[in-house]
């Protein structure tokens, strides 16, 4: 089910987001933590977009395929899949992941609450396409 093709244009929404990150963090993370805490931050903002890529498919078809009642579980779940993938994450590239660690950590937080609103936004353009379609 693609519910009349907005899966694929609900795809784009992270990476917008994404991009609108790293535009607008690149040169104040550059002047506080220079070259290496940019990196840092782009890697903080791969790191959370290829999450929410995983959370997000890996929940859109069962939402599309669930009982109405059951689809805010589901949107719940991918929020609980996504903390559990993003920590331990974040923890290993930060100890071993050869970023700067604390300009890694600050753009991992400020992205993971930019994506959590994201990947509601999409979630919720979903379940409006699959129920007009019901």
């Amino acid at each position: 089910m693609n519910a009349g093709g907005i899966w694929w244009r609900l795809q784009i929404w992270p990476l917008i987001a994404a991009l609108i990150l790293a535009a607008g963090g690149y040169w104040p993370t550059y002047r506080l933590a220079g070259p290496t805490g940019s990196f840092a931050m782009l890697t903080a903002i791969v790191l959370t977009v290829a999450v929410v890529y995983l959370t997000l498919w890996l929940t859109m078809r069962p939402m599309a395929l669930a009982a109405p009642a059951k689809r805010l579980g589901l949107a719940l779940k991918a929020g609980v899949v996504r903390f559990l993938v993003t920590l331990p994450a974040a923890v290993v590239i930060a100890r071993k992941g050869g970023v700067e660690p604390r300009s890694f950590l600050i753009w991992v937080a400020i992205a993971y609450i930019v994506m959590i609103k994201v990947e509601t936004f999409v979630l919720i353009r979903w379940v409006a396409a699959i129920e007009k379609q019901e």
